[in-house]
């Protein structure tokens, strides 16, 4: 036996500012529209709502290419921040053990080449891929890695962009960072993009 489940459907009042065309408004006015479909075209214009306050005052003007590339890098950084998570200073504090005040922590691990950050906003941010799953120790690929990239004057977004990208080096073309367990791997990699001329 089947049992059939309707979808539960939310009704949500629109208003409309200005003139729709009858064929238009004759859709609006007999149909459902598909939550995960209206999601995404809400959220566009939401998007270009917030965003253009924020041109108008940029002190010159941004080029498309420009903006485009912001937003693929806000794009990217949102994805990681989904998929793997990251930490505040504090929170890797608490992580290891101290307390959670303690903002030093991180900041001695990333100048010790332990681990990796990024900046948003006013603050770092920490990728959790680079800690292991219970103990919040740093995996050991990383320093290994870290100092690799430093030592062929890469910054820490470029090793994460290089970490997070499908790579050919890779089986399956898969990431880096889908293979931090098996360190001789990522490091051979590394060292072919790395040091390559």
């Amino acid at each position: 036996m089947s049992v059939s489940h309707e979808q539960e459907t939310e009704t949500v009042p629109v208003r409309v500012r200005g003139h729709l065309e009858p064929e238009v408004a004759a859709v609006l006015a007999d149909s459902v529209i598909p939550a995960d479909e209206l999601n995404h075209v809400v959220m566009q214009w939401v998007a270009r709502r917030n965003l253009a306050p924020a041109m108008e005052t940029a002190q010159t003007q941004v080029s498309p290419q420009l903006a485009r590339s912001l937003q693929a890098r806000e794009n990217w950084l949102r994805d990681i921040e989904t998929e793997f998570g990251t930490y505040s200073r504090q929170e890797v504090a608490q992580l290891r053990g101290a307390k959670g005040t303690n903002r030093s922590m991180a900041g001695d691990l990333k100048n010790n080449g332990q681990i990796i950050t990024y900046r948003r906003g006013n603050s770092d941010r920490i990728p959790a891929f680079q800690f292991t799953e219970t103990g919040g120790q740093i995996r050991s690929v990383m320093p290994a890695l870290i100092r690799l990239a430093r030592k062929n004057g890469w910054e820490d977004v470029d090793l994460l962009a290089w970490l997070t990208n499908p790579n050919t080096y890779f089986p399956g073309g898969t990431r880096p960072v889908d293979h931090l367990n098996d360190v001789e791997l990522v490091l051979a990699a590394a060292a072919d993009a790395f040091e390559a001329p």
